[in-house]
């Protein structure tokens, strides 16, 4: 969501996603784009047919954007 939707980013891959593992500080999984697949299949959030254009479905937007906490700005 906030690869595309913020930042303007037209195709995030699996390098974009790494990169923001990283950057919040969190353990990047070993196998990250077989994590990616299982996490569309399981959750219907992301869509991974084509890994170097991962798109955020519907239940992932609808998640992002009515279910999780929002974080307040300093």
């Amino acid at each position: 969501y906030y690869l595309k939707n913020i930042l303007g980013i037209d195709k995030v891959s699996p390098d974009h996603i790494y990169s923001c593992y990283k950057d919040v500080g969190q353990i990047v999984p070993i196998a990250l784009v077989q994590s990616l697949r299982d996490t569309a299949s399981l959750k219907s959030w992301i869509d991974t047919s084509d890994t170097n254009d991962i798109k955020l479905l519907i239940n992932g937007e609808n998640l992002v954007e009515h279910k999780m906490p929002k974080v307040k700005s300093k």
